[in-house]
């Protein structure tokens, strides 16, 4: 996505989270789907979502969610620990570690956002 002055932004999103904090409105920061799914908006990467990319500004927000620990591990950029399984998910795509096995990554090309990836964990368990 492109930010209001033209700029590349990108990031991830918990959707299972978004789509719950929009349905009854738990935060001041939920998106509201219903708009983006009748094309009044646009689903835009925030500063509080699970990561955020400014690509102008260089600069990476990380965030935990009520389903994932985030955090930036050297060679595999961002690692995500799913919170029920505690399994380690690696969003990297050129990484072949043991990590990638355990999400399934769908890429599908969209005439409004461009690129977007769908990163899809079955949870095997809640510890």
């Amino acid at each position: 996505m492109r930010s209001k002055k033209g700029l590349e932004v990108s990031g991830f999103i918990d959707l299972e989270q978004t789509f719950r904090e929009s349905r009854f409105k738990m935060s001041q920061h939920y998106v509201n789907w219903p708009a983006i799914f009748e094309g009044k908006a646009k689903l835009m990467p925030q500063t509080h979502h699970l990561s955020f990319f400014d690509w102008n500004k260089n600069r990476i927000l990380i965030n935990d969610s009520d389903n994932f620990q985030v955090f930036a591990e050297g060679a595999h950029s961002l690692l995500m620990m799913h919170r029920g399984d505690h399994k380690i998910l690696c969003v990297n795509a050129g990484c072949h570690c043991n990590h990638t096995r355990n999400v399934t990554r769908s890429t599908f090309t969209s005439s409004i956002y461009g690129q977007c990836i769908f990163f899809d964990h079955v949870v095997r368990r809640f510890n």
